[in-house]
C-alpha cells in the first residue's frame, strides 16, 4: 500500500486588509489558497483554528462553496461567542454544506 502524502501549505492572510477567510489569503509564493488547493489535486479538506464563529466560519464556508469536502475538526477549533458557536454546531454548518467531526 502507498503513503499518501497531504501538502502542507502555509497561507498568509490579513496582512494588508481585514480577512477571515484562509481562501482571502495567499501563499509565500502569492498564489492563492484556491489555486494551490486545486493544482495538489485536493478534494477534502478539515478545518481547525480561532475563531470558529469567524475565521474557521468562513474558511469552511469557502471551501465548501468551492467544492471541498470540507469538515470542521470540532476538538481543534474554539470559539469567541459562545452561542454563535453552538449555533453553528447545531444547524449552521451542515446547512452550508461542511461536517463536523469531534474526537
Amino acid at each position: 500500500a502507498g503513503i499518501e502524502t497531504i501538502p502542507v501549505i502555509r497561507v498568509f492572510k490579513g496582512h494588508y486588509s481585514a480577512a477571515y477567510s484562509g481562501f482571502e489569503g495567499v501563499t509565500g509564493d502569492d498564489e492563492r489558497l484556491l489555486d494551490r488547493l486545486r493544482s495538489d489535486g485536493v478534494t477534502d479538506v478539515d478545518i481547525a483554528g480561532i475563531a470558529t464563529d469567524y475565521c474557521v466560519k468562513q474558511t469552511a464556508i469557502h471551501a465548501a462553496d468551492a467544492g471541498f469536502g470540507t469538515t470542521v475538526l470540532q476538538d481543534f477549533a474554539v470559539g469567541i461567542d459562545d452561542a454563535d458557536v453552538a449555533a453553528l454546531y447545531a444547524s449552521g454548518f451542515a446547512a452550508a454544506g461542511v461536517s463536523v467531526r469531534h474526537r
